[in-house]
């Protein structure tokens, strides 16, 4: 493990067992760094566990002159591709949303490329199920499904930039461990069916889709192998072809449980 330490003064973040350290720069301002700490909570380290790998620290500098927030946007874009580059390659990193049951810990990632629903989908169900992500899940060796609860980067009021929110403020952060029970190929259409629509995918066509959503699947042994077997052991892949996010809440049921 390098061991970028934690600096004082700043905060670290832990995400696919990575440290990643943040500083605050000589004139970014108390009170705006203090913010920012504070979208990173569901990132927090756990004290009681060591990291796998720890990076030296980043350096927040604080809002542009005119109040924008695309330096903390982008200094989650720069945190997200650090964690993905130093996690356990044994691990499978899916460009998906995460969903589990509160209780139950049974877990689903929805797999999709940028800008076709994912997020829209992790932030709306993310207030009646446990949000895991709108962006990345890691699953280990064993199942276990490994959220990345970064800061939700949305659009507030009239405001033509983008800022950074705490997800605690927006949906449902638990704790305890997720388990994989379905791997969900979203598949979201303005003319879609008006019910959604939950089917099988053959396995040769689920890796196929999978391929390039997966992160630095070259460095996971026997790849191929692995995402097959990943795919047995839910029962398959399955698409979900819907229009309104909405709509989803029966599917969500028969695939997570009853949250209620």
């Amino acid at each position: 493990m390098a061991d970028g330490g934690t600096p004082p003064g700043g905060f670290t973040i832990r995400a696919f067992g990575v440290d990643v350290p943040v500083v605050r720069g000589p004139e970014c301002p108390a009170q705006d760094f203090a913010r920012v700490a504070r979208t990173w909570e569901g990132c927090s380290p756990d004290p009681a566990r060591e990291p796998r790998y720890a990076v030296p620290p980043l350096t927040y500098t604080g809002p542009l002159p005119d109040g924008s927030d695309a330096v903390a946007v982008d200094l989650s874009s720069e945190i997200t591709r650090t964690v993905i580059d130093h996690a356990d390659p044994a691990w499978v990193l899916f460009h998906a949303a995460g969903l589990a049951h509160p209780v139950t810990g049974v877990a689903a990632a929805f797999v999709a490329a940028s800008g076709t629903g994912k997020s829209t989908l992790a932030r709306t169900w993310g207030r009646t199920y446990r949000y895991l992500s709108d962006e990345t899940v890691g699953i280990d060796p064993h199942g276990v499904v490994h959220g990345y609860a970064r800061p939700l980067v949305m659009r507030v009021g009239e405001e033509t930039g983008k800022r950074t929110l705490a997800p605690a403020d927006h949906v449902r952060v638990g704790s305890g461990p997720a388990y994989l029970s379905a791997i969900v190929l979203l598949t979201r259409t303005t003319d879609g069916p008006a019910q959604p629509v939950l089917e099988g995918v053959p396995t040769l066509a689920a890796i196929m889709e999978l391929v390039p959503q997966t992160s630095y699947l070259a460095r996971i042994p026997r790849p191929l192998h692995r995402m097959a077997q990943l795919l047995e052991s839910v029962g398959g892949a399955q698409r979900l072809s819907y229009r309104n996010v909405q709509s989803l809440g029966p599917v969500l049921t028969s695939l997570l449980g009853d949250p209620a």
